[in-house]
């Protein structure tokens, strides 16, 4: 089933009716859109939750090597969920080894760990 498309009012991004409450939005994406709110996904008890500031974090950018603000853009329970580094834009993933730091991430690839840890593995 298809739903309607809008576009947020602040950001202007494609944005879709959560499939779950059907009152709140679900962001849009490129090749998938999310399912429910976050919400719904139960990453927030409430849009006012204090906790809806954990959807961004800072750390180390394995793309443009600065340390930036990380969006979450897709939360995933088994793999690793996917950030966007506010600083280049780019896709990033925590890093498997020392969580802290973003690695570089692609549409159908993504590292395993960041260019921190990587340097520190070589030496």
């Amino acid at each position: 089933l298809r739903r309607s498309v809008f576009a947020c009012s602040l950001c202007h991004r494609r944005t879709l009716k959560c499939r779950r409450c059907d009152t709140c939005m679900t962001r849009g994406h490129g090749a998938y859109d999310d399912e429910k709110c976050f919400k719904c996904e139960g990453l927030i008890e409430h849009w006012q939750d204090e906790n809806i500031t954990k959807l961004s974090r800072n750390g180390h950018c394995s793309w443009c090597f600065l340390d930036a603000s990380h969006t979450l853009e897709k939360h995933n329970s088994v793999r690793r969920s996917i950030f966007a580094c506010h600083s280049c834009g780019l896709r990033s993933v925590p890093c498997v080894k020392c969580k802290d730091n973003f690695c570089r991430g692609g549409v159908a690839w993504d590292d395993n760990t960041c260019a921190s840890c990587e340097s520190d593995s070589n030496g």
